[in-house]
């Protein structure tokens, strides 16, 4: 039999003589799935990107993402408080003991977004990225625009080589960071090297 499918002068494929009817393509059918093991199971869900948070999450995780109840008065002194031990003992450079702190001030305050972050820097530096990760992801789920969090999730996906997230990460990071100083510095070479790791990576 003839081909039933012809090339046009313009280089456009004609379609064959009296076609069928065809229905339009509903984009809605095609979604992007994430696989990864959660609290020991393997979980595939569908990708979900918000208008507040342009990187991707899934609707588990935008569900336990509600925000938490306002801490009470004695508690928010007390949480504050262990914030700032966090602090000094992240700057002593113990980042386990940091990593404490951190954990109890959440408890006390779970609106200490700020906490989260911190305490994935923490992770970063006791070489554990997917916890990181996972703090870093659940901050910027209350807080759509924290740079640090973003930048520290960049730094994770990048330690655990992933590179095409870290990228992804730390263009949010660009996106909020003011438009000088050292952390727009921190943040541009971040990129650069994120990018350069993908471009190998995906030509591998």
């Amino acid at each position: 039999d003839a081909d039933q499918t012809q090339i046009d002068d313009d280089g456009a494929a004609a379609r064959p003589s009296a076609p069928a009817a065809q229905s339009p393509i509903d984009p809605n059918r095609y979604h992007q799935l994430l696989s990864r093991f959660v609290d020991g199971r393997a979980l595939t869900e569908r990708v979900v990107r918000t208008e507040t948070n342009a990187y991707p999450t899934t609707t588990r995780e935008m569900q336990g993402a509600a925000a938490p109840p306002a801490a009470d008065a004695a508690s928010a002194a007390r949480a504050a408080e262990q914030k700032a031990r966090g602090n000094e003992c992240f700057t002593s450079m113990a980042y386990a003991q940091a990593a404490v702190y951190y954990t109890e001030a959440l408890a006390l305050d779970p609106s200490l977004f700020a906490c989260l972050s911190n305490r994935a820097a923490c992770w970063l530096k006791l070489g554990t990225p997917e916890k990181a990760i996972d703090d870093a992801k659940a901050c910027v789920a209350q807080d759509p625009t924290n740079t640090k969090a973003y930048f520290r999730m960049g730094l994770g996906h990048h330690a655990q080589g992933e590179y095409r997230e870290a990228v992804e990460a730390l263009l949010q990071a660009e996106k909020h960071a003011p438009s000088s100083g050292p952390m727009k510095k921190q943040i541009d070479e971040a990129i650069r090297m994120a990018q350069m790791k993908a471009s190998k990576q995906a030509n591998a």
